[in-house]
């Protein structure tokens, strides 16, 4: 075995170099701490790969195929481990990441891992095969570019270094190579000053290619960079970095349904929906969502810069406490009698606790390859804490944005973890806050909120109290101009079905459940494999497919809550599932991204509906599960197959097709090819006449084949011509050898049998 490794190291000794060459270029590009044990890994692997072609060269071709086909399977298996390693710490796929520039992605071992396993064993096979097999000097060059190709992704030059070694050992492979091409009989001869002009060229192109000043050369680049930034492969990348852009794409993004863990939550409630960004603006046309900012916008949901230390008193965000306005009304109509019987609450009573609907839920750990600035958050947030540092820099970042549409980010800053205090919105399921709410619409709020406002100011009430009114009339005043701004349009039969939907309802409350209990009543179907035909629209959705993922379901609430004159938002975010009995967090994947609709809700503000049929998507099973099982099941099938194909069929078929070849060859020649298969059942090494042979036959297998050596002896020794009788003649009497062999070799495997 040794010696086998010896002899295909030195004879492969510069097409190795050049292999292993490529490789430690490549590893050079993605770490540069690991690259000395990538290297030694390298170097050892290429040599007993190059050695392993060299030796099953040698074998029959079944057992090159099964040597080829079991590394290869080998190595996927591998890959597939560092693959999978990967995406439990990854938030993005592995070809994503691969083709990503290694500055917009986090660091991961094991998806180096994986493209250095895989490379290895490409490149061993590519620049083995057209060095040694069939030697291909434009094929070659291709293979030696893939360093340059890998650091062009970068936007970075190849190290000189590594540049100027690719260029020597190819040139040198080149050189060796032409062995190849010479006749069999003959041997290139290479004297001493044939090999010192090869040391000299490479040295004088190197030392040429290092000091003369190279030309600015303009290269247009135009046609590849179309295909790498057309719009459709832009977001793709994008949203599996986490990126979230302007429009409304990252939910179709991950349909997929994967399991790459992207972060592990924390929640005293579960099931419920975390909000990353609110979108205001619909296309009709194209049905996607946008921010639509614009100076107006702007105007509309301002940015307010707070502290999380001061939170509570820089923000009437963090004024909302659905609890602490629902004991103010209660308040304010045993104060006032006529408010009271005027908005119909004369049998509220303070009953409702806010220790009981105080909430925490904590972000534990993100693994997002590009950390979003925005956080996941419930709605009427009061507190977010927790510690966010500034990238390069490493210094804390205690300064939170918040939008008037409830979303909150940190402007360039890594959101890793934190903890948000929020006030659970399953109040709205108490029995006295929605005999409340269902007093209250939009006809009424306004002087209802005015009359709260003063009874609050002229009586004794505390400043609490007296700030969450007023937190309660500006977060109106913001939905009213939010719902002047952004009204539906584009559709008479979608609004006419939201009155139709909402016909028998009162309240507003009972307008808008009405509106989310009708996909459920309807047909409708949940599909994450659903394919949209060409003329796939919301009226599409809506009146024939009544098909789609949460996207669809919260653009349809959406637009069918703004026709019937509800403010309504469209949301995007994760949806937080059962936690992990384990360790008691909640793991949130791909599959756990979530679109749904806000609502405005007087009373209570803005509140999450959810029409579409979350439990379905918890239920199915992952599609990189499925994946796994149907690669695993079939690679099992594979290595069957090639076992009974191996031992039962092969032999079959190949002796047809041998016995085929024999009669189509003329006499001369098949009585050769008949001698080197009675050869091959031998035990003598090469180099052997056709009586030696025939004496090891007789020994091992009890046949003589003195016919056989005659026939042969006078068509080699003495050029006689033969017919097909002899041929016929010889055939026999390897018939006869293969007959007594697989007899023999049956009878030791019975005995073995019997011990």
């Amino acid at each position: 075995m040794i010696n086998s490794i010896k002899e295909g190291f030195l004879k492969n000794i510069i097409a190795l170099s050049l292999s292993i060459m490529i490789i430690v270029s490549c590893m050079y590009n993605y770490t540069k701490e690991y690259i000395l044990a990538f290297t030694i890994i390298t170097v050892v692997f290429q040599t007993l790969t190059f050695s392993l072609y060299d030796y099953i060269a040698k074998k029959s071709m079944i057992l090159r195929f099964i040597s080829v086909l079991g590394s290869f399977v080998a190595i996927c298996i591998l890959v597939v481990i560092a693959i999978k390693t990967g995406q439990n710490k990854s938030s993005i796929d592995f070809f994503i990441w691969f083709l990503s520039p290694q500055a917009l992605v986090d660091f991961s071992l094991s998806y180096i891992i994986a493209t250095f396993i895989t490379m290895n064993f490409f490149i061993a096979s590519t620049v083995y095969y057209f060095s040694a097999v069939r030697y291909r000097i434009s094929w070659t060059f291709m293979i030696t570019l893939i360093p340059f190709a890998f650091y062009r992704k970068e936007g970075e030059q190849v190290p000189v270094f590594f540049a100027m070694a690719l260029l020597v050992l190819y040139v040198a492979l080149m050189i060796h190579c032409r062995q190849l091409n010479t006749k069999p009989n003959q041997k290139l001869y290479m004297d001493k000053g044939y090999k010192k002009s090869i040391v000299y060229f490479l040295s004088g192109a190197c030392f040429l290619a290092l000091v003369i000043p190279k030309p600015n050369i303009d290269v247009n680049n135009d046609w590849i960079n179309y295909w790498l930034e057309s719009d459709a492969f832009t977001n793709y990348m994008l949203g599996r970095l986490g990126l979230m852009s302007d429009t409304s794409t990252s939910i179709e993004t991950y349909i997929d349904f994967s399991d790459i863990r992207l972060y592990e939550f924390k929640s005293e409630e579960e099931n419920i929906n975390l909000k990353h960004q609110t979108f205001c603006k619909y296309d009709y046309d194209k049905n996607t969502w946008s921010k639509d900012i614009t100076n107006t916008e702007k105007s509309l949901s301002y940015e307010t810069e707070i502290n999380p230390d001061t939170l509570q008193e820089e923000s009437y965000k963090q004024k909302i406490n659905p609890v602490l306005f629902y004991n103010t009304v209660v308040k304010a109509s045993d104060t006032d009698e006529e408010f009271a019987k005027k908005y119909g609450f004369e049998n509220l009573d303070n009953t409702i606790s806010s220790y009981d609907y105080q909430k925490k839920v904590s972000m534990i750990s993100s693994n997002v390859g590009y950390y979003s600035t925005y956080y996941f958050v419930p709605s009427f947030v009061n507190n977010i804490y927790g510690t966010n540092k500034y990238p390069n820099t490493g210094q804390d970042s205690n300064v939170i944005f918040i939008r008037n549409d409830n979303t909150y980010y940190n402007q360039s800053v890594h959101v890793k973890k934190y903890t948000a205090d929020y006030y659970s919105q399953s109040i709205i399921f108490e029995e006295k806050f929605i005999e409340m709410i269902k007093n209250l619409n939009f006809e009424n709020y306004d002087e209802f909120l005015f009359e709260l406002n003063n009874i609050v100011c002229e009586n004794d009430f505390n400043d609490d109290e007296k700030e969450v009114v007023l937190a309660y009339i500006a977060d109106y005043d913001s939905a009213k101009m939010y719902m002047e701004r952004y009204t539906a349009k584009g559709s008479d039969k979608i609004d006419e079905l939201a009155q139709k939907a909402t016909e028998k309802s009162q309240s507003v409350i009972e307008k808008a459940y009405n509106i989310q209990d009708y996909f459920k009543l309807n047909d409708f179907e949940y599909d994450l494999s659903y394919e949209r035909p060409d003329n796939f629209n919301m009226e599409y959705f809506l009146f024939e497919g009544k098909t789609g993922i949460c996207g669809e379901y919260a653009t349809a609430m959406t637009l069918m809550a703004r026709y019937i004159g509800i403010p309504a938002r469209y949301c995007e975010g994760i949806h937080l599932k059962t936690a992990n009995p384990d360790t008691g967090l909640i793991e949130v994947t791909d599959a756990d991204l979530h679109a749904y609709p806000e609502l405005f809700i007087p009373g209570y503000g803005w509140t999450v509906f959810e029409p579409t049929q979350v439990q379905m998507a918890d239920d199915k099973i992952s599609y990189d599960y499925i994946m796994t099982v149907i690669l695993a099941v079939g690679t099992l099938l594979l290595i069957i197959f090639i076992i009974i194909f191996a031992k039962y069929i092969y032999p079959k078929l190949y002796e047809k097709y041998f016995k085929i070849k024999v009669y189509k060859a003329k006499p001369e020649r098949a009585v050769e090819l008949i001698a080197k298969r009675i050869e091959n059942m031998s035990e003598l090494e090469s180099a052997v006449t056709i009586r030696q042979i025939a004496g090891d036959i007789y020994r091992l297998y009890g046949v003589d084949m003195q016919s056989a050596v005659q026939i042969f002896e006078s068509v080699v020794y003495g050029n006689l011509k033969i017919g097909n009788e002899q041929v016929s003649q010889m055939y026999n009497v390897y018939e006869n050898i293969k007959t007594s062999r697989d007899e023999i070799l049956k009878n030791r495997k019975k005995l073995r049998k019997a011990g």
